[in-house]
């Protein structure tokens, strides 16, 4: 049989067996191949309806137990896309009915007194034909254009229709958000052609590993959702999430280039985590933000502390907004002292935060907050300013300049406009271009190597130094340092801290010492915090520490105080100069 020989389900809801009766009789004659099911009240067939897809729905107009109109708008929100076409019967027809019936929902309707079989095939082959074309617009409003899949808008209905089919088994739903960690990465180096080609094949790969009657969505970028029903308990949905990330372990070939694309996962729960669409798939995306925050690869149930965690989120961001645009920030400086002679050779800014009402804040935790709500740009350029400023002061001192060090975020290393930004600091504050340093942590730098090179080439062009922050946890090798107009490498504190007792952090840092000599690196050590850590560091011949065996972060006028970048400009104020 082949698809047009099918026969047409269609299902008749009508209280009357007579008028029941000619209808199948009409439709037996119609010439169309049908199989019809029948029910006599609206509550029966909505039931129906959620066991069964008709092709067609012949509805009474004015049923017992509910009204027509009401019963299709049921059956529309229940089916959502695959909604049957449907044909009211009435007792007699009107223009004003015809008004209503189509205000309804429905596609035609015929006359009690008119059912004939070329009345029936007429407006069931028109239903069957427009509903077609209704179908064809639905899926445009309704599905990703890219990957075919279900929008938002759909998904929220598949939302729903796996806590109704839930609730009605007495079981549980779950809802998935699955969420690439690095592709803005392959659309800045391969391309947004690419990155929608690597969409595609994430789309199918995670089609494999869902199940058939599992709703597959794309929200959005390249964020994914999945609504899975009967998982049983949190295992079966732990082991799904597994098996998604799995999938998505092995490498893309996209053009040739093979990519490797890690993903996070966040996973919300009927009926604990919430019984309504809009709440799972809110709590879905803060344990989403939660496995993010562990680093990406890994998959994060919802739990209750998430929402209070989110609105503390959002309440430092508020208040982040409002000390960038008030100016509530402060920098402290930590002093980079010469390991073998002991003298200060320079001094590292570092931003400081006391937030109203609350006092201070750690960067560790107010920067990636700026960073999520976009505030890094204006944060940035406000360190790097207030840095230079304080430089300028200090050499006003008549001392000799010390050189600032100055960490800028990855957003302001893609920046076209931070090398001008530099230059024009530089000539405003009268900065001789060695006294400038300029620190990127080694993830952004990695990141995207080849623009890196370039935006790093043009800050070296005007003659201040480049360092790497960080190094040592990251993905990077020395040898691709040489790519790069870097002077100066930094060894991360959690390779200095107990390195005198650890055997393999002792080998790795001394490795990154030598290798980074050969290379005519100045190597720097941080987080410097006892005797035998400078120690150790010094015989190997580090070019650079800093750490709190030295001294903390303080404040401009401490840290002049403490390594008299003032006592010049006092020698000159006491001979009344």
């Amino acid at each position: 049989m082949t698809a047009s020989d099918k026969p047409i389900r269609i299902l008749l809801v009508d209280d009357d067996v007579v008028d029941r009766q000619n209808v199948k009789r009409a439709l037996k004659r119609s010439g169309l191949t049908v199989e019809t099911s029948e029910t006599s009240t609206g509550m029966s067939a909505l039931e129906v309806c959620e066991e069964v897809d008709f092709d067609c729905l012949l509805l009474d107009y004015r049923l017992p137990d509910v009204d027509g109109a009401d019963l299709l708008d049921r059956i529309r929100r229940l089916k959502c896309e695959a909604a049957p076409p449907t044909i009211f019967l009435t007792g007699q027809g009107s223009e004003d009915l015809a008004v209503q019936v189509i205000e309804a929902g429905a596609l035609d309707y015929i006359a009690k007194d008119e059912v004939s079989p070329s009345v029936l095939r007429r407006a069931v082959r028109y239903a069957l034909s427009r509903q077609q074309y209704l179908q064809h617009l639905n899926r445009l409003a309704l599905h990703d254009d890219l990957t075919g899949l279900a929008n938002r808008a759909l998904f929220q209905h598949q939302i729903s229709q796996g806590i109704a089919h839930a609730k009605r088994l007495g079981t549980s739903a779950a809802v998935f958000l699955v969420d690439l960690d690095n592709f803005k990465d392959i659309n800045d180096t391969l391309g947004h052609e690419s990155g929608d080609h690597l969409l595609k094949l994430v789309a199918g790969r995670l089609a494999t590993a869902t199940r058939a009657d599992e709703a597959l969505a794309r929200l959005g970028g390249d964020e994914f959702a999945i609504v899975a029903t009967d998982l049983g308990d949190d295992e079966a949905a732990a082991t799904l999430a597994g098996r998604m990330l799995e999938g998505l372990s092995e490498p893309f070939d996209i053009d040739g280039h093979q990519c490797l694309v890690a993903a996070s996962v966040g996973i919300s729960v009927y009926p604990r985590d919430g019984d309504r669409s809009d709440r799972l798939l809110g709590n879905a995306d803060l344990a989403l933000y939660k496995a993010k925050h562990e680093g990406g690869g890994t998959y994060c149930f919802y739990d209750g502390d998430m929402t209070v965690r989110a609105h503390a989120r959002r309440e430092l961001q508020t208040d982040l907004r409002a000390a960038v645009k008030d100016r509530q920030f402060d920098l402290h400086y930590q002093p980079k002292i010469e390991p073998v002679s002991g003298r200060i050779v320079g001094v590292e800014a570092l931003i400081r935060w006391h937030r109203p009402n609350h006092g201070f804040v750690s960067p560790a935790e107010f920067i990636p907050a700026a960073e999520a709500c976009g505030l890094m740009q204006p944060l940035g350029a406000w360190v790097l300013r207030r840095a230079c400023e304080q430089s300028r002061d200090w050499q006003g001192f008549g001392r000799a300049p010390v050189r600032m060090a100055v960490n800028l975020s990855p957003r302001q290393l893609v920046d076209d406009s931070i090398v001008g930004t530099v230059e024009r600091l530089l000539d405003e504050f009268n900065i001789d271009p060695v006294d400038l340093e300029l620190e990127f942590t080694e993830s952004a730098v990695m990141s995207n190597l080849t623009g890196a090179a370039r935006q790093l080439g043009r800050l070296s062009a005007l003659g201040v130094t480049i360092a790497i922050d960080d190094f040592g946890i990251g993905y990077s090798s020395l040898a691709r340092l040489q790519q790069l107009p870097v002077k100066k490498l930094k060894i991360d504190r959690s390779l200095v801290s107990g390195l005198d007792g650890d055997h393999g952090k002792a080998a790795i840092v001394e490795a990154i010492i030598a290798l980074g000599q050969k290379l005519g690196l100045a190597i720097v050590a941080e987080g410097v915090e006892t005797e035998a850590e400078l120690q150790f560091v010094r015989e190997r011949g580090c070019d650079e520490v800093q750490g709190y065996h030295f001294c903390r972060p303080l404040p401009a006028d401490q840290i002049a105080e403490k390594y008299g970048l003032v006592a010049a400009r006092r020698a000159l104020v006491a001979l009344g100069r």
